[in-house]
């Protein structure tokens, strides 16, 4: 049978499945350089790949997912419009903004934190900034979300969580 209505959405992150493919523990460091090892263009395309695949599992199964990651350009974030319009489900791109400097304190009390399998730096950071190819509201269904809006407002508005994925 179809999950409940307020079943809520799976949540699936880029993070975790990068070092799943990998065969990482989600504490381990890879020690990969900025566009190297696990994020090498090679690996980042199957873990796009299978981020694809695990949102088809989730909506055929009849759940809403969010995919979690960065989506710096349009061959990455095409699969996953095709795959909405394939399966005839809407499909959003939640583009999240903040002053570099919030972005990078973000990153730096994470990492300080050392709770989350993000090994983003503000190395990486700067690379992201260089490479992102602008969204295009009216052809990738962009959602700008406002920089004051905080990690917990964000999900939020798009619903609510699996209790247990993510």
């Amino acid at each position: 049978p179809p999950p409940p209505r307020d079943a809520g959405f799976l949540h699936l992150r880029s993070d975790i499945e990068r070092r799943r493919l990998a065969g990482m523990s989600l504490d381990e460091a890879s020690d990969s350089a900025v566009g190297g090892g696990i994020y090498s263009a090679a690996h980042s395309a199957a873990t796009y790949a299978r981020l694809v695949e695990l949102a088809r599992d989730a909506l055929a199964a009849g759940y809403s997912a969010v995919v979690d990651a960065a989506f710096l350009t349009r061959r990455q974030r095409a699969p996953f419009r095709a795959l909405a319009k394939e399966l005839g489900v809407p499909f959003h791109v939640l583009a999240c903004s903040a002053p570099r400097d919030t972005l990078a304190r973000r990153i730096e009390q994470r990492g300080a934190a050392a709770e989350d399998p993000s090994e983003a730096t503000v190395e990486v950071l700067a690379a992201q900034c260089e490479a992102i190819e602008a969204l295009d509201a009216a052809t990738e269904g962009a959602i700008v979300c406002p920089a004051d809006l905080d990690d917990d407002g964000r999900v939020a508005a798009l619903g609510r969580a699996r209790p247990g994925l993510g």
